[in-house]
């Protein structure tokens, strides 16, 4: 009994104050961008084929009753992610954008990229094994070629573009094999689609095209899971919560619970001593089972988070006390709103301490299905949390999240974005999962959209720095399949960050101006990934900056070891300069000197293409540490950064960098970086060692490998041999023991150095 009426009491507060999930006073009225998620403006069609070249199904031709949610039915999900969501046409990303001038477009022509068109097909899971071709036709809103881009290949028409045109046309059409031997039946296909004048690129523009075969969720609510399925696509639960009895399902917009000193919950009369903001999936930490799946075109505007905001307040002085009692009789519901008396309520009420913790007793987590968490209405709420719009040109969103002292109203609304742009954060100790799955938490199919500023990613999975309130370990892997991050053109809007050891992430298409691909914990794996890098963080970011990481033992201990990216296609980046701070790259660790040790990692099958000047590389590697006062450091020397066993191979870049590659630390602050490489040692023959090792092409038939020392650079190889290299990659206050590259005699073809 005693459960029952605590459910119905969190139901109650889900119910009736969900308006104090985003914040009192309420929401103003200042004016809101419509998100432009149903104006696409390219028009594609597609063809399954099979192993005879038979018709399974066509989507120009395809019967009325093909078309739905069922697991026997198609879906075709289209959105636009414009740079500039009032003025889509007027967006030179320089004097008009969203995030930061020139992050979109850091040398000015062709650099600009500032629209992004998705569109996901949802085909039934019956068709993977029969499926052995697919015919893709798109007609561009004004250019008369199309280009397609394929993982790391250019699907071309016998070295030429694709003519625009619509499936009645009958013009060549690409057409690409299914399965192959990178991809398995029922794996998803990420492609690129570019416009192309006359043999020119235009970057301006991409669409993204998903093909993905349903999954249906495994869930039982008669064992008690929580099977929560949502299929409104007019609801975006902003105002609401979703609650589905028959199922055990409810999950609340985040708001407000206050609770007594000895943890039981606060009614008018008591003594408010907590006040805090409780995320979604709070209500749902009973060990049991989620399943969250989305129907086509459904979305939250919501967060799905187990994370809250724990506020101690001052509960013993008289004037905090009555102020602390006052807020929570507003929030609660029990005294009408006086926003007078709201405001000297917020300012009495005083705060011992303020700090992120997630709730314990999170059973394994399934989210899935083709419908999105997007972050726009949150972003366009700038105004109800910080009193102006946070769209351009603002760094308030990334003030912290444990606060002593001051008023509760001095803190309060930053504490709720905190919960609010954590789209897909969740923290978990479970245990339970090895049994049925390899993973705590399971994360499929859907998109991530408009990322919000938070110094951190919106999908933000087991992170340490997201303390369990039991004390317990959240060191559980996760898995990501076919996720998509459309929209992120903001900074401090990070990638898919994964804290928990031994996690995946496989199929993923992110587009991102900050960090993209974050190594974060050891023994994670990352294939088949698809990024759109912005100018503000690195496409792979070694390290979550030495911050936040597992430690054993002492913090100088802090070890990140044995991790894995395989195949990274960068169809679009906007590099220049090194970033914000002259040490972002390709390959990227801005590492506080946190004494932080990076063992075993590899990175191979990395792919840059070049098109017509529009993909911009500053710096390629940039591998290092930070001053202990630059951003997400705290002003102190904890330890020794060192880089052991960096492994990168076969990496095709056919943009030419526009600086040389660096090892990089801190005069006075020791960074060590021993047994690094450039190709892969283990091959034996010359052919083998080029084809392994990292390839800078400045043109199209001419590439060149790193050569990372002065002495007798002429020895470093490009793709004639050596005899005509030069240095690209330079050391600056860095301890060197062994850098490994191709040079000298081609029956070496390598150099290890020692400095």
């Amino acid at each position: 009994m005693a459960c029952l009426i605590s459910l119905l009491s969190w139901l109650a507060s889900c119910a009736i104050y969900a308006e104090a999930a985003h914040g009192r006073p309420p929401r103003g009225n200042h004016s809101k961008r419509t998100d432009p998620d149903a104006t696409p403006i390219y028009e594609v069609a597609i063809g399954l084929y099979d192993q005879n070249m038979d018709v399974l199904w066509e989507s120009a031709t395809a019967d009325p009753e093909d078309w739905g949610t069922g697991p026997e039915q198609f879906g075709w999900i289209k959105y636009a992610y414009p740079l500039c969501p009032d003025s889509p046409d007027d967006c030179d990303g320089v004097t008009e954008y969203i995030g930061g001038s020139k992050v979109w477009n850091a040398e000015g022509g062709n650099n600009l990229f500032n629209y992004l068109e998705t569109q996901q097909v949802a085909i039934p899971a019956s068709f993977a094994q029969k499926v052995r071709s697919i015919r893709i036709t798109v007609k561009t809103p004004d250019q008369d070629h199309y280009r397609v881009l394929y993982n790391e290949e250019w699907v071309h028409n016998k070295g030429k573009d694709w003519p625009s045109g619509g499936w009645s046309e009958d013009k060549p059409a690409p057409t690409i094999e299914y399965p192959s031997d990178k991809v398995k039946p029922g794996e998803p296909l990420h492609l690129s689609i570019l416009d192309s004048l006359d043999g020119e690129i235009n970057g301006g523009r991409i669409v993204a095209l998903w093909l993905g075969f349903r999954s249906e969720p495994s869930c039982d609510p008669g064992n008690g899971d929580h099977c929560c399925y949502l299929k409104d696509a007019n609801d975006d639960l902003w105002d609401t919560s979703f609650y589905d009895g028959d199922n055990n399902c409810w999950m609340g917009a985040p708001s407000y619970r206050c609770y007594q000193e000895d943890g039981s919950a606060w009614s008018s009369g008591d003594r408010a001593h907590f006040i805090n903001f409780e995320g979604s999936l709070v209500g749902m930490t009973d060990g049991k089972p989620i399943s969250i799946h989305f129907d086509d075109h459904v979305q939250s505007s919501i967060p799905f988070t187990n994370s809250y905001v724990q506020t101690e307040v001052d509960s013993d002085d008289m004037i905090s006390r009555d102020g602390c009692n006052t807020v929570c009789e507003f929030i609660s519901g029990d005294s009408e709103w006086v926003e007078s008396k709201w405001q000297s309520a917020i300012g009495a009420c005083k705060v011992k301490q303020s700090k992120v913790l997630a709730a314990s007793g999170l059973g394994p987590v399934s989210i899935s299905g083709y419908g999105r968490i997007s972050g726009f209405k949150l972003m366009d709420s700038g105004p109800d949390y910080f009193g102006q719009q946070v769209w351009k040109d603002f760094g308030g969103t990334n003030g912290g999240n444990y606060f002593e002292g001051g008023a509760f109203k001095d803190h309060f609304k930053q504490q709720e974005w905190s919960i609010m742009s954590g789209l897909a954060e969740l923290t978990s100790s479970d245990s339970s999962y090895s049994s049925s799955s390899a993973f705590a938490i399971r994360i499929r199919d859907i998109a991530v959209a408009w990322g919000p500023k938070r110094g951190d990613g919106a999908v933000l999975i087991n992170a340490p720095y997201r303390q369990l309130d039991d004390d317990s370990d959240s060191n559980t892997p996760a898995s990501l399949w076919d996720i998509k991050t459309p929209g992120a053109w903001v900074d401090a809007a990070d990638g898919p960050n994964l804290l928990g050891d031994n996690s995946q992430m496989q199929f993923a298409y992110l587009h991102h101006a900050d960090d993209t691909v974050k190594i974060s914990a050891s023994g994670v794996t990352f294939s088949g990934i698809t990024a759109l890098q912005g100018n503000v963080g690195s496409v792979i970011e070694l390290g979550n900056y030495g911050d936040g990481l597992r430690t054993v033992g002492d913090r100088i201990n802090n070890v990140l070891e044995n991790c894995l990216i395989d195949r990274l296609s960068i169809h679009r980046i906007v590099h220049s300069q090194g970033g914000y701070d002259g040490n972002g790259g390709v390959m990227g660790s801005r590492t506080c000197p946190n004494g932080v040790q990076f063992k075993e990692i590899t990175v191979k099958n990395v792919d840059i293409p070049e098109l017509s000047g529009a993909n911009t590389v500053g710096q390629l590697f940039a591998i290092g540490a930070v001053k202990k006062d630059a951003p997400f450091c705290d002003g102190t020397v904890y330890g020794h950064v060192y880089f052991h066993k960096l492994n990168f191979y076969h990496w095709r870049i056919n943009v030419n960098p526009s600086m040389e590659s660096k090892f990089f630390g801190q005069q006075g602050e020791h960074v060590t970086v021993d047994d690094i490489a450039f190709y892969d040692r283990h091959e034996e023959t010359e052919e083998g060692k080029l084809d392994s090792a990292v390839q800078i092409f400045d043109s199209p038939e001419h590439y060149y490998c790193v050569c990372a020392t002065s002495e007798g650079a002429d020895q470093c190889w490009d793709s004639s041999g050596p005899g005509r290299g030069a240095e690209n990659m330079f050391y600056e206050d860095v301890h060197v023991n062994a850098i490994w590259f191709p040079y000298g005699p081609a029956k070496s073809l390598t150099k290890s150095i020692f400095v």
